[in-house]
């Protein structure tokens, strides 16, 4: 009453709640997080469910209010627990909660079309940038979605959950008759919002949406002639876990499927780290296309970027990939080339030079002892030397000569810097020699890129 809160307004913020979303260290904060919904069993968020449609089925709302209610209930449900499973590597029961989005759908059925066109107020990251959609958004947004954040409210919240929404509208051939062609937006905010996520997958509690699946939702939107904004980030996507994989004729179709004059409108995120994500994708596309020979589609790639900063950085973070991977390694040569020529092109100083730290790995990776010297040069007149410092003892263990790794480490370190030298001299050790099992290449491929695959890209409309 105090707060001015319906019943069934009360349920949906504890049901937004129930969404495990990584910020469970703001519980030590006295933050708007609670472990015991956030880490709830899928007994008790059945529970809240439950309750909740308890409400709905006796108040007063009409039956407009009440069906779409339902729906929005029953597939927030079925996403929840199924994201759980998903992070939980559990198998069992999921064909019983898939069950959920048939019920969602019957209630969604139920629904008027001129309620479900009604327009709306919903939070896009924060509860300050609000937009307004069509009721029906809530329901074809294919992941959990709410009209407020459900976390803190000023705190950027990112909707992805997983794939499972997708994959049963395309295992039950849905889109046509629930997306109209004005509809299809929709899932490509899905894409936004997926990518944002993806900044630290482990941070954020979430896993990469299954290849398969995104590759089956490109055939049907291509059916459909969809000219989306955020389709870059599927083919991203696809392409690079296909270079990676080594189907490179996969990996040349989708980079070939990149809309490349809508690359820079992509670099919108209010949070920075969302926007250094994207940059990431967009250096793995370069580096994918250099490692297929495709330099001239790769350039096309970073020409569009004006800043002579991030141009340099693309080329330099390419070079350190093909290198790390060991893939196409002549290629690395040109690369660094251009990195360097980009250097001189540089007149704005004030924004930092990350490309100089992504330059310095590279001549590290190239040949630690051999350019050692003009690796330092590079970073000479930057702040933090610690960053570049570590990427080159690490890339001394990968060339596999631990001695000068450790004599890399500067004197009278702190514990705390000592602890990053050595973990990057193990990581680099490993990666050089190939020696990582296979249980661990998921644990592996957790660690923040800002550790493991640094890139920062530098805000270009100032």
């Amino acid at each position: 009453q105090r707060k001015k809160l319906s019943e069934t307004e009360v349920y949906q913020r504890l049901l937004g709640r129930l969404n495990t979303n990584g910020s469970g260290t703001g519980n030590f904060f006295e933050l708007f997080t609670n472990l015991n919904t956030e880490y709830a069993s899928d007994e008790m968020t059945h529970y809240f469910f439950t309750q909740y449609r308890k409400i709905l089925e006796e108040s007063s709302l009409d039956n407009n209010s009440r069906s779409f209610s339902l729906a929005l209930s029953f597939k927030d449900e079925g996403i929840l627990r199924l994201t759980k499973m998903v992070l939980r590597n559990q198998l069992e029961g999921r064909d019983g909660l898939y069950r959920l989005f048939d019920l969602a759908l019957t209630h969604y059925r139920r629904t008027d079309k001129e309620y479900l066109n009604q327009e709306i107020s919903a939070a896009k990251t924060t509860d300050s940038d609000a937009i307004s959609v069509p009721r029906k958004f809530l329901f074809l947004f294919p992941d959990y979605r709410a009209p407020f954040n459900p976390g803190e409210p000023r705190q950027f919240y990112f909707y992805y959950n997983s794939e499972c929404f997708v994959q049963y509208l395309l295992k039950n051939k849905l889109l046509d008759e629930l997306y109209a062609e004005a509809d299809l937006p929709f899932i490509s905010l899905w894409f936004e919002t997926y990518f944002a996520n993806m900044t630290d997958p482990a941070g954020t509690v979430r896993r990469k949406a299954d290849t398969t699946v995104l590759i089956r939702l490109d055939t049907e939107l291509e059916k459909r002639n969809a000219k989306l904004v955020h389709t870059n980030f599927l083919y991203w996507h696809v392409a690079y876990e296909s270079y990676k994989a080594g189907s490179f004729k996969r990996a040349s179709a989708f980079y070939d499927k990149v809309e490349i004059d809508k690359i820079s409108n992509l670099l919108r995120y209010p949070n920075g780290d969302a926007n250094r994500e994207v940059f990431y994708a967009i250096a793995t596309s370069v580096t994918g296309l250099a490692g297929m020979n495709r330099f001239k589609d790769a350039y096309s790639i970073i020409r569009v970027f004006k800043n002579p900063i991030n141009r340099s950085s693309l080329y330099a973070f390419a070079a350190t990939e093909l290198l790390r991977t060991k893939v196409n390694i002549s290629m690395a040569q040109q690369l660094i080339d251009s990195a360097k020529i980009e250097l001189t092109r540089i007149e704005n100083l004030s924004t930092g030079q990350p490309n100089r730290i992504l330059l310095a790995y590279a001549l590290a990776m190239q040949d630690p002892k051999g350019n050692s010297a003009e690796a330092y040069k590079a970073v000479k007149n930057i702040g933090n030397k610690l960053v570049p410092t570590l990427r080159i003892s690490r890339s001394f263990a990968f060339n596999n000569d631990l001695y000068r790794a450790q004599q890399n480490i500067p004197e009278n370190t702190s514990d705390t810097d000592q602890a990053d030298f050595l973990w990057n001299i193990v990581y680099g050790y490993a990666e050089g020699t190939s020696i990582e099992k296979s249980d661990w290449k998921y644990f592996n491929s957790n660690y923040q890129r800002i550790n493991t695959r640094f890139i920062n890209y530098i805000n270009e409309d100032n």
